[in-house]
Parts: C-alpha cells; structure tokens; sequence
C-alpha cells in the first residue's frame, strides 16, 4: 500500500547494479536480524537484495504465528511499493516480482505458513523450521497454524528444507 514499515527491518544489498532478487529472511524465535547478518551479507554478495524484519516479543510476550504472518505478508505488501524506488530504502535495486522467502527455526515455519497462503514468493527455503503451535503456553490453533502436513499442498513453490535429526527430542524442554 505504499505505507512505511512498521517493523524495523535490516536490509543488505549489492552496493550498485540491479534489481536484484529479493529474500525475506526471518529470524528464529527470540533471536533477531543481527544473529543472521552473515547470512544478509554473503546473499548480497551473490546478488540478492535480503530484507530481514525484527519480529517483536519476547518469551512470554510475543505475538501469534498469525499474526507474525500478517507482518511478513505486510512487508511483501512494502516490498511491493518500493522496490523500484532509488530514492527509498531499496534504492531502486530489488526485483519484487522475483522473491524468496527465507527462516530459520520460527522464521522458517513461519516463511512455509506465508507460502501457503500468499502467490507472491517463488520459492521457500527452511532452515530447520519448528513447525510448534502456541508457544511456550500453548495456544489455540487458529492463532498458531501447523504447516505440515496439512499446508504443504498449499506450496507449490521450489521448496528447500534444510536441518539435522539427530536430536528428534528436546530433551523434556523445548523443541528439537
């Protein structure tokens, strides 16, 4: 809608050229964008204009998957309405039409709910993703919406899964 992002966002670019192909890279839970920098900056180095949201909450106050879905189909909606702007954020670099979502733990459940139900991305790339509903209280599962098996028809996108299973147990506390 053209409107400024209401959540802080890191982005890292080519330095000029383009457009590039964009990457909405989230966070896993209770970490953020700055625990992936590395990540941001070896994307741009390959040509790839990466957008990393910071996600709010904490441990017992973050806000649904659902809603964290909306912001991330929100930010597409800004990536939308920028991306060829060179006087905004983007400077003018990122190809909107070309589009990936990325994440790790958290993030990369929640890069598989946005796939499911959004046609803008054209592939989904999962950095062992957690797909857990309700948090550390639980939840109602409309508010935290489990992507496998039930969404995965859904996502009919390249697709990239990426993690160990070694280590199918929490160890009585937390998520694998």
């Amino acid at each position: 809608n053209g409107e400024s992002v209401s959540q802080p966002v890191t982005i890292h670019a080519p330095t000029s050229g383009g457009p590039y192909p964009v990457i909405l890279f989230t966070h896993g839970f209770q970490l953020s964008p700055s625990d992936y920098a590395s990540y941001g900056e070896h994307l741009a180095s390959w040509g790839y204009v990466v957008v990393m949201p910071a996600l709010p909450g904490s441990l017992f106050n973050a806000p649904t998957h659902r809603e964290s879905a909306d912001t991330l189909k929100a930010l597409l909606d800004w990536i939308d309405a920028h991306a060829s702007d060179p006087s905004g954020p983007l400077k003018g670099r990122a190809d909107a039409s070309t589009l990936g979502l990325a994440g790790h733990s958290m993030g990369g459940k929640l890069s598989l709910l946005v796939a499911s139900e959004d046609s803008r991305p054209d592939a989904v790339f999962g950095v062992d993703p957690v797909d857990a509903g309700g948090g550390p209280m639980g939840g109602d599962p409309i508010d935290y919406p489990s992507v496998t098996p039930e969404r995965m028809p859904q996502i009919t996108v390249p697709l990239v899964l990426l993690g160990e299973t070694l280590n199918g147990s929490g160890g009585g506390f937390g998520q694998a």
